[in-house]
């Protein structure tokens, strides 16, 4: 099944903003509204009912249980999916992936694969992104308002789209410089090829071609859509850096009916939410780093530097092109065995207390595709900044909050029981009766032109394949049976079909 991401009631059902801001989502747009409209709404009612019959037990097995709010928290990451959709077969199925995930978990645990370094590593990434999530629903959340003329507007917008050239920058003095050279008479496309490394922007004027007000960060989006049609803004500022903008066309939705607002209102008014809050964390880390102290170590900077332009170079321009989600377990894992032996070495200091080398590259995961494309100072900056938000929540002591405890506890399960299917795997061995019995079974049944020697590697690869395939189901089956397990599928049901098929009272 899915493994557990970032998305969980009642503490960061939307991704922190201060960790994963970005400027375009790279959401595939011809299909995105139904979609995010229905996800968004589900999301929403999530939220409204986290608190009710959480304890509620909807699976119990020897001496394990599994709540309505484990299975919420976990399915969660599931339904938010691209093409995966709620269903009762669903739910089933996934109630015994998590099944099996406890009872492998279990097993890795007397096996004590839960004494791994890296995965105690990762499991504090993980609990401290949880905290960061925990963090922005407590003190970013709050702080969002949105009056009904806004939401109004903005939908409009939201029913638009604008093409757009523009000019980027890493600081305000350069896009300030540039700026009062346009107004004297500089031709925006000449800056652009000056400008930009990339050649498609360099040689098109910086042209992003189409965009949709809901790919952007809400300070840009609100620039672009109320743009007039070729006049030059002013430089405005964005997670990653600075942007002239030059809208060179657009198109409108000339009617839009109050019912067609009323039926989006919930979808818009959760995406307006965001952008906002996105706005609010993204000025509340700015003032946080004003009174950060920070020291690097110049040696590490250059060896982890090195290392991860390897994995993590621009592929493409972050502003122009969609970009995987995150880091695959691929890229990860690479990237960690590459830096293990150094895992211990600090790489900079915040106020004096030490970020290593390896607490530094298990935050990657959590940090935006985008920043890690872009270079090795962005990529440290955002961990600068997770860390000190982290620090800020654990001060708050938001690692007591019941939903961060049953995530953290659901991501070390699904990692321990991930190790321990990886030992089973690992641990085929085949042997040379295997290989000769395989052997004679095929030369009963089929005309065998080689000698068995031949035939000895291609035998060999058929039985790993198939042993590969079958010998951890066959595991999860032994350790099913060893235990007596019950299923309470209709609490699942009751809950998530109030969801879909909300009533009035």
């Amino acid at each position: 099944m899915l493994g557990l991401g970032e998305q969980h009631c009642s503490g960061g059902l939307f991704t922190n903003s201060a960790v994963l801001l970005f400027l375009f989502t790279g959401i595939p747009m011809k299909n995105k509204p139904m979609r995010t409209g229905l996800l968004l709404v589900f999301l929403a009612v999530l939220i409204f009912n986290c608190n009710r019959d959480d304890k509620k037990i909807v699976a119990s097995f020897g001496e394990h249980q599994i709540t309505l709010d484990e299975f919420r928290v976990a399915y969660l990451n599931v339904v938010k999916q691209p093409n995966v959709f709620d269903s009762k077969k669903l739910r089933e199925s996934f109630l015994d992936e998590l099944i099996n995930r406890r009872l492998l978990a279990q097993v890795a645990q007397t096996k004590e694969l839960n004494n791994n370094e890296k995965l105690k590593l990762n499991l504090e990434a993980f609990q401290n992104k949880c905290l960061r999530d925990e963090h922005y629903q407590v003190i970013i959340a709050p702080k969002v308002q949105i009056s009904e003329s806004l939401l109004v507007k903005t939908y409009q917008y939201s029913r638009e789209q604008r093409r757009v050239k523009h000019l980027f920058f890493n600081r305000k003095e350069q896009a300030d410089s540039v700026y009062s050279l346009l107004q004297k008479g500089l031709d925006f496309d000449e800056a652009a090829h000056h400008i930009f490394q990339d050649t498609t922007l360099a040689n098109s004027g910086g042209d992003l071609g189409w965009v949709y007000w809901d790919q952007m960060e809400y300070d840009l989006a609100m620039a672009v859509f109320e743009q007039p049609l070729n006049q030059i803004s002013q430089p405005v500022s964005s997670s990653f850096g600075y942007h002239i903008i030059k809208v060179i066309d657009w198109k409108k939705d000339p009617f839009i009916t109050s019912e067609e607002l009323v039926k989006n209102r919930e979808h818009h008014l959760n995406l307006l939410k965001l952008k906002i809050g996105d706005r609010i964390a993204n000025q509340y880390i700015e003032d946080m780093m004003k009174k950060v102290k920070i020291q690097v170590n110049p040696r590490a900077m250059k060896i982890v530097a090195e290392k991860l332009e390897v994995h993590l170079k621009e592929k493409a321009n972050p502003l122009l092109k969609q970009s995987p989600p995150r880091l695959t377990a691929t890229e990860q894992g690479n990237i960690e065995r590459n830096l293990w032996n150094l895992r211990n070495e600090a790489l900079f200091y915040i106020d004096d207390k030490v970020m290593t080398i390896g607490e530094f590259v298990s935050y990657l995961p959590y940090i935006p595709t985008q920043a890690l494309h872009r270079n090795f100072k962005t990529v440290m900056n955002f961990a600068i900044r997770d860390a000190e938000l982290t620090r800020e929540a654990n001060d708050l002591h938001l690692a007591d909050n019941a939903t961060v405890r049953t995530k953290v506890k659901l991501f070390e399960e699904y990692q321990l029981q991930l190790l321990l299917r990886k030992q089973i795997i690992d641990s085929i061995k085949i042997t040379d009766q295997e290989i000769e019995e395989k052997f004679r079974e095929l030369s009963q049944s089929h005309d065998v032109n080689m000698s068995f020697e031949e035939y000895r590697p291609i035998i060999g690869d058929v039985l790993q394949r198939e042993y590969r395939s079958t010998r951890v189901p066959q595991f999860i089956q032994q350790e099913r049976a060893k235990v007596k397990i019950q299923k309470n599928v209709e609490i699942i049901h009751q809950y998530y079909d109030a969801i879909n098929n909300p009533t009035t009272d």
